[in-house]
């Protein structure tokens, strides 16, 4: 009987003992699942400045709806930037935020409160690199370049620094790849300016591209097509004449500062002005024995016009684009009447007196600078004057010399 009830006891104490070992792991489960909660966060390495991005990541072991708070550094604290929440039992969530508006590398990492038994969590920090958009322009400069020439292309780097590499390609007729052309240097305020050869045969594109520097985007420059076209070729031909001035028969003096306006002068104080729509009717501005007239115009809204009377005095008006104003008197002496005048602008004419005695120079009010040519300069009759600035004319005399003024005097 003794043995009998050892035999009964053994597996009950069996029994106890595997109870025993099995009842703490029970105990523990829970606390392990709590220590095994984690958090990640998975960000772009870069983005341009106050653009939207994308962050995305895992909660674990957390229920569906879980809070997820998004900070980002900011000097020595980190601020928040968003909030969301997981959407199922795996933990996965989604957030769209906006970087900051200037350039820099910016540390962002996500945070999950604590909530009952599930502990608070932090994940990895992950870097954001916001770099400043760089634009770049590209324009042709002038009309469509012609075969056998260069053109000039000019654009602007924004925002533009020294360490930028800028470089020009194109693409050859029908060339599918890029090639280089030769590097840009743009001036202190990104702009620059580049001579081109385009080819004679079919349409050379053009861009401008710029490197990517550490907080600034690569850019690109639209595209420019040149097509070379071949000269003209056709010989120029005068068009069949008009008359201009019915009143009189005497035109002496015309002036053409643009395509589309000229000013002509009769010897007898008339003018006719000629655009689009026309040749003008005469208008007199000296009625008083004239003769001998000139006219320069630098624009379609300034002309000296000039005239003797017949006491061999010069009288000049201007003109302002719509009237002509009232006859005065130059001034000059020393010649028969006045036969040569040129206009640079409406502060600089340069007026020549019949047979080559004197000139006098226009200021914008009133003529000023009168000098006696010299003897080698006077000598011989007919000429011409041009000039070219307020530095620098050219007189022609005795059909075959040649003199120029220096802005003082002429040699």
């Amino acid at each position: 009987m003794r043995l009998r009830s050892r035999a009964l006891r053994a597996p009950t104490a069996l029994g106890l003992l595997v109870a025993l070992l099995t009842g703490p792991v029970l105990v523990s489960s829970p606390s392990s699942a709590t220590a095994a909660r984690k958090i990640s966060l998975t960000a772009p390495r870069s983005a341009t400045a106050g653009a939207r991005i994308t962050v995305h990541g895992v909660l674990t072991h957390s229920p569906a709806g879980s809070r997820i708070i998004l900070k980002r550094r900011a000097g020595s604290s980190w601020v928040r930037v968003a909030r969301t929440r997981t959407r199922n039992r795996k933990g996965t969530y989604t957030r769209t935020i906006r970087v900051p508006s200037h350039h820099g590398t910016f540390r962002y990492r996500a945070f999950a409160p604590k909530r009952s038994k599930h502990r608070r969590v932090t994940s990895k920090v992950r870097k954001v690199v916001v770099r400043t958009t760089t634009t770049v322009s590209l324009t042709a400069v002038g009309p469509a370049p012609l075969a056998h020439t260069t053109d000039t292309l000019s654009g602007t780097v924004r925002p533009w620094g020294p360490r930028a590499t800028v470089t020009l390609q194109q693409r050859a007729g029908t060339a599918t790849r890029w090639s280089r052309v030769g590097p840009v240097s743009p001036g202190p305020h990104g702009r620059f300016t580049t001579t081109v050869a385009p080819s004679d045969n079919g349409t050379t594109r053009y861009r401008v591209v710029v490197s990517a520097r550490h907080y600034y985007t690569a850019a690109v420059s639209p595209t420019i097509a040149l097509a070379p076209t071949m000269p003209v070729t056709t010989p120029l031909r005068w068009q069949a004449p008009e008359v201009v001035d019915r009143a009189q028969t005497s035109l002496v003096s015309v002036s053409c500062p643009t395509p589309s306006f000229c000013a002509a002068v009769d010897a007898y104080g008339n003018v006719v002005t000629r655009t689009s729509a026309g040749w003008s009717a005469p208008v007199n501005v000296l009625a008083d024995h004239a003769f001998n007239g000139a006219i320069s115009c630098s624009s379609k809204t300034f002309c000296v016009a000039v005239w003797s009377d017949s006491e061999s005095d010069e009288h000049y008006s201007a003109f302002d684009g719509s009237a002509w104003s009232a006859p005065a008197r130059v001034g000059a002496t020393g010649g028969s009447g006045p036969q040569r005048l040129s206009c640079v602008n409406r502060t600089f004419c340069m007026l020549v007196g019949s047979g080559n005695y004197w000139t006098v120079r226009f200021n914008g009010s009133s003529w000023v600078d009168a000098q006696e040519l010299p003897s080698s300069i006077s000598a011989g009759g007919d000429g011409a004057i041009s000039c070219a600035s307020t530095t620098r004319c050219v007189l022609t005399v005795a059909g075959k010399y040649a003199h120029v003024w220096n802005g003082s005097t002429w040699g």
